[in-house]
């Protein structure tokens, strides 16, 4: 997705746009809460996370764009910016 006519340059809109395209071709299989049904699985939550988190922490300053490719044994999220959280209390990368 780049900058063209049909894109408003809004982030909402760049979220929206990006996660149908993520979620296209995703396989659920039925499920019933109650009588409900459940459309929502585990890989849709992480790839929510991924696209908000990197969304969240782009370097919107820089010229290095973030990119998202789908392909169809992987998901990748590329992010040119640094983590926004302070490194005191990380062990290792994990936050306690």
């Amino acid at each position: 997705m780049t900058t063209d006519e049909t894109w408003s340059g809004n982030l909402y809109d760049f979220y929206r746009r990006v996660i149908q395209k993520l979620f296209s071709e995703l396989k659920v299989p039925f499920e019933l809460k109650g009588a409900k049904r459940v459309d929502d699985t585990p890989v849709h939550e992480a790839l929510r996370e991924a696209l908000i988190n990197t969304i969240i922490h782009a370097e919107y300053t820089g010229r290095i764009p973030i990119q998202i490719i789908k392909r169809p044994d992987m998901f990748v999220f590329r992010n040119p910016g640094i983590m926004r959280l302070p490194s005191r209390g990380c062990v290792t990368g994990w936050y306690k």
